[in-house]
């Protein structure tokens, strides 16, 4: 069997959060992407001037964060990021007892049934490299 890939004409330059360039066809680009991300005490890297940069550059993405089980102000801050984006930002906030595996499956789950997207994925750990 004999499987044939499609490069796209078109390529659409954006920065990922460490500022990379990332290629992407243009019909990636007009679909609606839902991103979550998980959040465990990273109050000060939520507040990472970089981050902030990514956030407001990235809104033809939904982004779901997951709060699960902080114990520092990671809640707080996440109300505050959402603030003025309510329309590309989503939080969910779940018990202390949540793993990360099952906050990203309610992360999932809960843009998924609530957002009109087309492709939900999300972001392991993506403050690990941010010196906080």
């Amino acid at each position: 069997m004999k499987i044939l890939v499609q490069k796209p004409k078109l390529k659409i330059e954006e920065l990922n959060l460490y500022g990379h360039k990332n290629y992407q066809s243009q019909s990636l680009k007009r679909n609606k992407k839902g991103l979550v991300i998980p959040c465990f005490n990273v109050e000060y890297e939520l507040l990472n001037n970089d981050f902030q940069i990514f956030l407001n550059t990235n809104n033809n993405y939904h982004f779901c964060f997951v709060n699960y089980g902080s114990n520092d102000n990671t809640f707080a801050v996440l109300k505050e990021l959402r603030r003025g984006r309510e329309n590309y930002i989503t939080i969910v906030n779940c018990d202390e007892k949540t793993s990360k595996e099952d906050a990203i499956t309610i992360g999932m789950f809960y843009i998924h049934e609530r957002q009109n997207l087309d492709y939900v994925t999300f972001i392991n750990n993506p403050f690990k490299n941010y010196s906080c």
